[in-house]
């Protein structure tokens, strides 16, 4: 499947089809003007740095962009700063980490973290669904969505809802936040997107950074467009795939770095993809062609036979992109050499020389080699010029040096570099002041001469991001002459909760998930689970969330409705079986959801009508009323396990019950539930009138459903039937399942299920535990026996077989031992436990797990030793 996702998002990149020319309209999205003594944007001035650096032009390319983080290493090994970064797609998600504060192994590692099989899937995590969710969210293949009585047709495959939520998790906690703008981040940044009406080029220099990154990264065909302001935008590919022209306007020495994948069809046969890749290829190469020749140096990272539509080793990539950086080095450093040479040598003989030190005039302690250009008004030498920086910057109270040219005017800048003696952080309340002055020299006693450039004030502010503060900054730093340093930190409060893109949906109802609050601390984690759980109600197709200014904007996209849901499976026991539901979100006046449940099987048939609420008065309290008809068949079965014959229920009758969950790991729920049953079993009435009340307890952590890793499931149900409530029989029922998955290594897990049941002697046939099947006890068919006492344990043993060409596939060994009775008052012997064995070969593919599995039943009192073979085809419901 990795393959097919691959290769739709490198597809969804060939399609973008660049506006020509270089001279696009452009809308920069900013707040307010900054400046900085890293941006030298002065065009009548030449700056000298003793090591000057680079801006950089990172280019979209699909998954070859990983070869970035290749690139950023070799130039950091090689000592050259980098003053800015523009990224357009892959590269403005690299070169965005990369400016937060991102180490390069830090990234590299997200890399690897990453699904990439599921990124750009939009399937709600197991753990975020509400607990009355959890079973049924995977009964559908298909799922038809309708606005109103029209079919609703996305306009993207998927709208990016994981890469969204990734973005937000991984850019709030970044060291560094893009506040006022993204040219206060650790390095200046730019993010390319394309307006979609007007193909305008959008540079988001200011606002939320993981809302920018992935605008640009919306791919047309794979993710939706993202709504922002009045615009809808996509991936800056379209406008400037290579960002030349973005990243000069960070800086003046600009070096393209090209990860785009140049048209070659190769050989026949072509995949659908291919030909998007030359008929697009070849609409861009002008462009890009263009843009290349725009930067000082291009530097293309990879080879062509690397295609967009392969990522088998991330590594490769990496290396591949650090090779060819290195040996771009010398030529990059010759070229800045030559280039502040030709600009120093083309300006005015000098006439005035200052040395400014933090803003103040000061005279030398030494010759400098330019104040010869005082006496013999020559023209400043660029070698002489950084020689001085040099010296100036080898004094130890001279923590940077650099220099600048106006009109006949040298100057000298100077950043002093005084002793540290102690140290004070004011504002802290949410750590230890001590463990935080450690952090900011790595160890625990201040030496005598220790320096200012020897702090790691970053360290502060990863400290509070691993306490899950994405808000915290250092506000204010300033060393007195008793050499005391003292570091404000504003640990920052949420100002403001805000909410957009809601039609039907209430304001209370989106709150509801988020454990915020106005005026408090902000706590990123229950920012990302808010984002999850309300993504997991199913009311919306998009949930992301910004944070500017201290404001967190819950920013939604409601889901169409009413909608279609198509199932269909096979299986050994039931044969065929189909789904057909319709469901309504977000009843007007009332809220909740109403769904028509339609289930038909050779020996099931099942309808149904439910009216539910899952957020009564915005709160977590449920409440939920249905009317249900269905008919089951089951088998006698003799002791070889042959059918002799056939019998069904026939089942009428209502349900309504009111609760509370608990987040979406657990529920308690109370409720009565009434219905008329038909029968032709031969000791059954052939009619009964049934009422009772039930109490049910539910807990699910398990991280998936059909093949879970790892959580706890448990479930409890006690019914009583008292003769004050009319039925016909008056009985007790209690019920337990109880299993548990537990990762041994990446690909073991173990799998143990306990089941427990007991009734009394007056309940029903119809109601009686029934025990066997590939589900519950294999080597028995499907509910092959039946009784009033029911214990079942199995244990199961899974391997994964680390297999991705088609599905992912597994390796089960199964044990079962349990047994059912049927008489509440027989005596509970070790011997009386059936005792099975087997295996299991499973695939979990798009439509259903599909599973092969062999168990053997041993001989045990009426049943004889035997062995069965089973299969199953898609989802069960």
């Amino acid at each position: 499947m990795i393959r097919t996702l691959v290769a739709l998002l490198a597809a969804s990149t060939l399609f973008i089809s660049p506006v020509q020319g270089q001279d696009n309209p452009t809308s920069i999205v900013q707040d307010e003007a900054y400046s900085s003594e890293g941006n030298f944007s002065d065009k009548h001035s030449i700056t000298i740095q003793v090591n000057p650096g680079v801006t950089l032009a990172l280019s979209g390319g699909g998954t070859r962009g990983i070869a970035h983080i290749g690139a950023l290493k070799a130039l950091q090994d090689a000592d050259i700063p980098i003053n800015g970064i523009a990224g357009t797609s892959i590269g403005a998600v690299i070169g965005g980490f990369y400016s937060s504060g991102y180490t390069l192994a830090e990234i590299e590692s997200m890399v690897h973290e990453i699904d990439w099989n599921t990124i750009f899937l939009d399937t709600p995590q197991q753990k975020s669904l509400p607990l009355s969710r959890k079973s049924t969210q995977s009964h559908a293949i298909l799922e038809i969505l309708f606005e109103g009585t029209q079919p609703f047709i996305p306009s993207a495959l998927a709208t990016g809802q994981k890469l969204s939520r990734l973005l937000v998790e991984k850019f709030n906690r970044a060291p560094y936040r893009p506040e006022p703008d993204f040219h206060h981040l650790k390095i200046p940044f730019t993010a390319v997107c394309t307006d979609l009406g007007s193909g305008e080029r959008i540079l988001f220099k200011s606002g939320d950074l993981s809302e920018a990154v992935f605008a640009s990264m919306s791919l047309p065909l794979l993710i939706s467009p993202v709504e922002y302001k009045d615009r809808y935008l996509i991936d800056g590919g379209v406008a400037e795939n290579i960002p030349v022209h973005a990243a000069s306007e960070l800086g003046s020495f600009v070096i393209a770095v090209d990860v785009t994948m140049p048209p070659t069809l190769g050989e026949a046969p072509f995949e659908p993809w291919e030909i998007a890749n030359q008929v697009t290829g070849l609409m861009a190469q002008e462009q890009n062609n263009k843009l290349l020749e725009a930067a000082d140096i291009a530097i293309k990272l990879l080879p062509d036979s690397l295609t967009n539509f392969t990522f088998d080793d991330p590594y490769l990539y990496i290396d591949m992109g650090y090779q060819a950086m290195m040996k771009a080095v010398p030529a990059i450093k010759e070229h800045i050499k030559q280039r502040l040479l030709m600009e120093v040598t083309g300006s005015n003989p000098i006439s005035k020389i200052i040395i400014e030190q933090n803003g103040l005039s000061i005279e030398s302690t030494f010759e400098l080699a330019a104040e010869s250009y005082l006496k013999n008004e020559e023209l400043p030498k660029l070698e002489d010029i950084q020689s001085d920086l040099i010296k100036l910057q080898a004094q130890p109270e001279i923590h940077h040096a650099w220099a600048q040219i106006r009109n006949d005017t040298l100057t000298y800048f100077l950043k002093s570099n005084p002793i540290v003696k102690d140290i004070e952080i004011t504002g802290v309340t949410q750590l230890p002041v001590g463990e935080l002055i450690k952090s900011l020299t790595g160890v625990s006693a201040i030496s005598s001469n220790l320096r200012l450039s020897d702090i790691d004030s970053e360290a502060v502010l990863r400290a509070y991001r691993d306490i899950d503060n994405p808000l915290a900054v250092i506000s204010k730093t300033q060393i007195d002459e008793s050499g005391t340093l003292t570091i404000t930190v504003d640990e920052g409060i949420l100002n403001d909760i805000r909410i957009e893109g809601t039609h039907h949906s209430s304001s209370g109802r989106i709150l509801r998930d988020f454990k915020l609050k106005s005026g408090e601390p902000l706590n990123l984690s229950d920012l990302i689970i808010g984002i999850d759980e309300l993504y997991g109600s199913n009311l919306f197709i998009l949930v992301r969330a910004t944070l500017v200014n201290g404001i967190v904007t819950i920013k939604v996209r409601e889901r169409p409705s009413p909608r279609l849901r198509l199932g269909a499976g096979l299986d050994s026991d039931n044969n065929g079986r189909g789904l057909l539901e319709l469901y309504h979100e977000s009843v007007p006046f009332i809220g909740g959801s109403v769904s028509a449940w339609i289930k038909y099987a050779e020996f099931h048939e099942r309808y149904e009508l439910t009216y539910r609420n899952l957020a009564i008065l915005r709160t977590y309290l449920e409440a939920s009323g249905s009317l249900l008809s269905s008919r089951t068949e089951y088998h006698y079965y003799n002791q070889k396990g042959q059918r002799t014959g056939l019998y069904h229920f026939e089942r009428l009758g209502g349900t309504a019950y009111f609760g509370q969950q608990f987040r979406t790991w657990g529920r308690i729920i109370i409720g009565a539930r009434g219905e008329r049953i038909r029968s032709d079993h031969l000791s059954s009435s052939p009619e009964l009138d049934l009422r009772r009340f039930f109490l049910r307890a539910e807990y699910d952590t398990r991280d998936q459903f059909e093949f879970p890793t790892s959580g706890l499931s448990y479930n409890f149900l006690l019914e009583s039937a008292p003769s004050a409530l009319g039925g016909d029989i008056s009985f007790h029922r209690v019920h337990l399942e109880l299993t548990r998955a537990i990762p041994i290594t990446h690909r073991f897990t173990f799998i143990g299920k306990l089941r427990g049941g007991i009734c009394d002697q007056a309940t029903p046939f119809s109601e009686w535990f029934r025990l066997g099947g590939e589900e519950s006890f294999v080597g028995l068919h499907q509910d092959e026996v039946s009784g009033r006492q029911l214990v079942s344990l199995r244990a199961e043993l899974r391997e994964d077989l680390i297999s991705k060409f088609l599905a992912d596939a597994y390796l089960s060994i199964l044990a079962d031992i349990g047994n059912i009775w049927e008489d509440l008052e027989s005596d509970v012997n070790s011997g009386d436990f059936k005792q099975s064995f087997g295996f299991k070969f499973s695939l979990d593919t798009f439509i259903g797990p599909i599973s092969l599995t062999y168990g053997h039943l041993f001989a045990h009192n009426n049943l004889e030793d035997r062995d069965m073979i089973y299969f199953n085809i898609g989802h069960r419901f």
